[in-house]
């Protein structure tokens, strides 16, 4: 018996031995061809914009380049769905906005992903508050003037945001609810929206700073409001914009949260790899100065921070949603 148990230790070892050297040469393996990050909204918009740049920051940190692909639809949810699905070896990750996560599976029957349990998020990679614009010839000038009319006239005017369960559109519900009774009109992200302003398709919109602020500064809109805590002083555009709180209305403050993540199950020395190589690519010149002009919040959280956030998120919406007529379609 006692040669049994020792033939069966030895075994184990060896087993053990092997799987560790096979988990060990994964990473140093990895990657071995391009990594590539899906952004679930079109070209030229905040998410997309971010990614590229968090790409070429990247470079000097890893053997092999990562492309950037998008693929617009459902707020985010057709990307999210796509990284949730793929292989978990570091080769497809995503760039995904917390509302895909915590908003979509709460609102969209059938998918394929409940919530934040069906991704392993790596790093925090940008916030940005939202923002409500217009155009410069609009009759609006102030935020109080836009919703007076709106009370005055319910459903007239026609406000456009970034799609159905984005950041964006939730902002919108909860300044709806509290006395702004507009008609909401959803895009396939940032950029759509804007040309649809800028065409004069719809009377406003909502959303991140990113995406507005060359047509601010190019005279051709204007900030009405922030959907933020206090106002933000940092720029020109944006140091006399009043927020939406100090005005009294007890709007969500919390801003667009994006992430980079990767599939289920992927190997966590590989998504330890990514982080502290993304890490240093964040806080290189070349980024910190993107993140500056762009007005974008750092903060460099990693998979557990990010977890937490996610979490805390899902619950929110669970019990926010349903206050503002936000249920689930097929």
């Amino acid at each position: 018996m006692k040669s049994v148990r020792i033939v069966i230790m030895l075994t184990v070892f060896v087993l053990a031995v092997v799987f560790s050297g096979q988990e060990i040469g994964q990473a140093a393996d990895y990657p071995k061809k391009p990594v590539q990050i899906i952004v679930g909204f079109p070209p030229g918009g905040p998410t997309d914009l971010t990614a590229r740049a968090l790409a070429k920051a990247a470079e000097p940190f890893f053997p092999q380049p990562f492309t950037v692909v998008n693929k617009p639809g459902g707020g985010s949810v057709l990307a999210t769905n796509e990284v949730v699905r793929s292989a978990p070896d570091g080769y497809t990750l995503g760039a995904l906005d917390i509302s895909a996560l915590s908003v979509s599976p709460q609102l969209v029957k059938n998918l394929s992903y409940k919530g934040p349990d069906d991704i392993i998020p790596i790093i925090h990679y940008l916030t940005q508050q939202i923002v409500f614009v217009v155009r410069t010839d609009s009759p609006f000038k102030t935020m109080k003037e836009i919703i007076d009319y709106a009370k005055a006239n319910p459903g007239k005017l026609r406000i456009g945001h970034a799609g159905i369960g984005t950041t964006t559109h939730i902002h919108l519900a909860s300044l709806k609810i509290l006395g702004f009774p507009v008609t909401d009109v959803p895009f396939a992200g940032a950029t759509p929206t804007v040309t649809a302003l800028l065409g004069g398709h719809i009377d406003g919109l909502m959303l991140n700073v990113m995406p507005t602020l060359p047509h601010v500064k190019a005279g051709k809109f204007n900030y009405l409001s922030l959907f933020a805590d206090e106002r933000y002083t940092a720029i020109p555009e944006l140091a006399n914009v009043p927020t939406l709180k100090e005005m009294g209305y007890n709007v969500i403050t919390e801003g667009s949260d994006y992430f980079i993540s990767a599939p289920k199950g992927t190997p966590q020395d590989i998504v330890d790899m990514l982080y502290n190589g993304l890490l240093k690519a964040q806080k290189t010149e070349f980024y910190q100065k993107f993140a500056k002009d762009n007005v974008v919040y750092l903060t460099y959280k990693g998979t557990a921070e990010i977890k937490k956030q996610l979490d805390e998120s899902y619950i929110f919406y669970k019990n926010f949603l349903p206050k503002v007529g936000l249920v689930p379609s097929n």
